[in-house]
């Protein structure tokens, strides 16, 4: 009778934890879409004819550097065609008043190599940057302000955003990094180097991340990409969840109130739910891999041709029959279940811990878990 109370308090817990998650999720994703709706009509406002335009001297590897206040920003690689030896570049600044025009102030150094822009009051206002496809950018958006970078290509790359949506497409260089302070971050296409994308409040959302290293963190918001390529890969994400279509390379994922999934993963692993939160990872290869989860369930899924030792723990253990164990032992401690096997004559250790939840096991093709995750949109 003691057990049984215990188990159902204990159930009751994981229901008012998962409340509050919800509840928080909900709060963040109308958030979200208010800013969204709010850069919208800022953008659309202010997508009519330049105030004023600036035609500049420059040569490739310059760099660009901004510091705005209330400004959105859009940068892109001037076309070959216009700009055969890559020696000049635009700036157009749109605004719904000339009056911004005295505000904005733009500072070419072919001594330091370098193009500065700023905005002495914050006038509202668009600056449309079109650059050699070779440039390092240094951007600074204060107060309210979107940035879109597209098709570029350099050294270094940073980008700190104070309140606003920050969009890359295409973006390679050495270094990028982008800080966040309230807004989402979008990677389309392609970002590569070693890559640093964090926000406090907001999303990270990526399509194909390629480099030596690669670091998402989010403090009040999900991660969700789809395909990351890399030595080091490091992921945190507090009240959100993440979501990886297929992940190659040495990895450490942390969650805090939300759910971790990895479609496909190869390589060294180490992965852990902290608050309320499931998991589930499916590994390709033979690599040594730790799963841990506080108050959440833990699905594993194998290749049937792995071979690895597992150190399994859990309230409940189930599905591990069809690993065909070659040598196995399993016991019950107080309400906890462990499994120690080797499969295909064993490698690599993995080892999964549930500290208050269930623990499946299967075995599955890339084929079939990869047709689960066609798209992270599903």
């Amino acid at each position: 009778m003691l057990l049984f109370l215990q188990r159902f308090y204990l159930l009751l817990g994981k229901v008012g934890l998962g409340l509050i998650v919800m509840l928080k999720t909900a709060t963040l994703l109308i958030r979200q879409r208010i800013l969204l709706w709010r850069a919208s009509r800022l953008f659309s406002k202010q997508q009519s004819t330049p105030v004023k335009t600036w035609s500049l001297p420059v040569q490739p590897f310059w760099q660009l550097s901004a510091d705005v206040k209330n400004c959105n920003i859009i940068v892109e690689s001037l076309s070959p065609v216009k700009n055969v030896q890559g020696d000049k570049m635009e700036v157009h600044l749109h605004s719904s008043s000339t009056d911004a025009i005295g505000d904005y102030e733009i500072v070419c150094s072919s001594e330091l190599r370098k193009v500065n822009i700023t905005n002495k009051i914050g006038k509202p206002g668009l600056v449309h940057v079109l650059l050699p496809v070779a440039f390092d950018l240094q951007l600074n958006l204060k107060n309210r302000g979107n940035l879109k970078v597209s098709n570029m290509e350099g050294d270094s790359f940073i980008f700190n955003v104070e309140n606003g949506a920050t969009t890359l497409y295409s973006v390679k260089g050495r270094n990028i990094e982008v800080n966040v302070n309230d807004g989402d971050i979008t990677a389309e296409k392609i970002l590569q180097g070693n890559i640093s994308l964090e926000t406090k409040c907001g999303s990270i959302r990526t399509e194909k991340l390629q480099g030596p290293a690669v670091r998402l963190k989010t403090f009040h918001g999900p991660i969700q990409a789809q395909d990351v390529y890399t030595e080091d890969f490091d992921s945190s994400s507090c009240n959100g969840s993440t979501r990886i279509k297929s992940l190659h390379g040495r990895s450490n994922l942390i969650t805090q109130n939300g759910s971790l999934v990895v479609g496909t993963m190869e390589g060294e692993m180490s992965c852990e739910s902290c608050g309320v939160g499931d998991v589930d990872v499916h590994i390709m290869s033979t690599s040594r891999t730790d799963i841990k989860s506080n108050s959440g369930n833990v699905k594993l899924s194998v290749a049937s041709d792995i071979e690895a030792d597992v150190d399994i723990q859990g309230q409940v253990i189930t599905g591990h029959e069809s690993l065909n164990l070659e040598t196995s032992n399993q016991e019950n401690l107080n309400g906890t279940t462990s499994l120690t096997g080797s499969i295909n004559r064993g490698g690599p250790r993995i080892k999964v811990q549930s500290l208050k939840g269930a623990v499946h096991l299967q075995t599955m093709s890339w084929w079939r878990r990869t047709t689960m995750f066609k798209s992270l949109a599903d």
